[in-house]
């Protein structure tokens, strides 16, 4: 039995067809990139992508790192000190357009991943209001082709930079 299921999935992905949402920039609006730090319209904009996807053949469908709501580019750009105050907005912008899985934000793209039973990886910024509510993380989570949330994970080094936007994972054990 176990044997059949491994020679299933195999087959399975012998003949996978993948989709891979490219970044483009922050302020380029095209119908393959989300709307830059506005969750709900890059939402619409995934599950189409997600049908689009779906459509053509393919399994699986990967929308890149922070792919929701879009990367914080301004860390990069904004000098520190002179521009705190349009890095303030701008992290305000991005903190309240960020998914938060205990929220159930994730399910319309689970609900899409179901509808068309394809596999999505998702590359997004995640909010966990289960423990502070503020903490942001540069997360990826997998959604297979029943919509399940298979893994999430946290990218535990930010980059330079990246540390003003979001936080270390803690990989001790409770």
């Amino acid at each position: 039995m176990k044997q059949r299921m491994v020679l299933r999935a195999l087959a399975s992905w012998l003949s996978l067809r993948v989709a891979i949402e490219r970044k483009r920039h922050e302020n380029c609006n095209r119908s393959g990139t989300a709307v830059y730090l506005d969750l709900s319209p890059s939402m619409e904009r995934a599950i189409e992508l997600d049908g689009k996807a779906a459509q053509e053949g393919a399994n699986l469908l990967v929308f890149p790192e922070a792919w929701f709501p879009g990367y914080p580019t301004f860390l990069w750009r904004l000098s520190p000190g002179a521009g705190i105050g349009k890095t303030d907005e701008l992290f305000t912008r991005l903190q309240a357009n960020s998914i938060d899985l205990s929220k159930k934000q994730m399910m319309p793209l689970q609900e899409a991943a179901r509808e068309h039973e394809i596999l999505l990886v998702v590359g997004y910024q995640e909010l966990d209001g289960a423990i502070s509510g503020s903490t942001l993380y540069n997360s990826c989570t997998i959604i297979d082709a029943d919509g399940r949330i298979v893994n999430n994970h946290r990218k535990l080094m930010p980059t330079n930079p990246e540390r003003m936007v979001w936080g270390r994972v803690r990989t001790e054990s409770r």
